[in-house]
């Protein structure tokens, strides 16, 4: 579930920000916690990166996306950095726990390309051991296509958590129920951050994921 983030020349540097869920899973945490190895949660870390600070938005690649990893808890900022990036002729790409209300989301989809939700299981119990409630995850899907914003969604497939194929059908048949046009990405966990004991995902089971979306 790491992220390839293309970065922006908006400012001098390059910001990470907290997600408001606790993910014993989190593969991005490898990356995030380098400055920070003994945190739990990402902390707001800021990074010198090699750019330059005040490039003219002529001189950018419009293709560029600037992509904001799950950080529902600093939306207001998410929210100025999409305006001043749409303002210069730049794509923003908003990833996200799907945990956020409603006027804040709609506020976001006014100024985003896409919004992409990790879904992490279809099970409530579940996601209230990862801090979240799996309504509010589902509300957010919806709703984010409902205000017109091109919306996609991740599952990490993590054997003995989210694997099931019942629980493979319930996600792809939600999904589809709010569109059948929603694209959604199945990926393969590995084991790192607080789940070094555990399996890979087998490819044979993103395969079967696979083809009951494609169902």
């Amino acid at each position: 579930e790491t992220q390839k983030i293309a970065n922006v020349a908006l400012s001098g540097r390059q910001f990470y920000a907290g997600q408001n869920a606790e993910i014993d899973y989190r593969l991005s945490w490898s990356e995030a916690s380098e400055k920070n190895p003994d945190s739990r949660y990402s902390t707001f870390l800021q990074e010198d990166v090699e750019f330059e600070p005040n490039v003219s938005p002529d001189s950018i690649d419009p293709d560029n996306i600037q992509v904001n990893p799950q950080n529902e808890d600093f939306a207001e900022y998410v929210l100025d950095v999409a305006i001043a990036a749409k303002r210069s002729g730049l794509r923003t790409v908003v990833v996200s726990n799907g945990t956020i209300r409603e006027e804040p989301l709609r506020d976001l989809c006014e100024h985003l390309a896409a919004y992409k939700v990790d879904l992490k299981t279809m099970q409530d119990r579940h996601y209230r051991q990862l801090g979240g409630v799996l309504a509010n995850v589902l509300d957010t899907i919806r709703g984010a296509r409902g205000m017109g914003c091109w919306v996609e969604v991740v599952t990490l497939v993590v054997p003995g958590f989210n694997d099931s194929t019942d629980e493979l059908m319930d996600a792809a048949r939600y999904l589809a129920s709010v569109s059948p046009d929603i694209p959604w990405h199945v990926t393969a966990f590995h084991p790192d951050y607080h789940m070094t004991g555990e399996p890979p995902t087998p490819p044979a089971t993103l395969i079967r994921a696979a083809e009951i979306g494609q169902e």
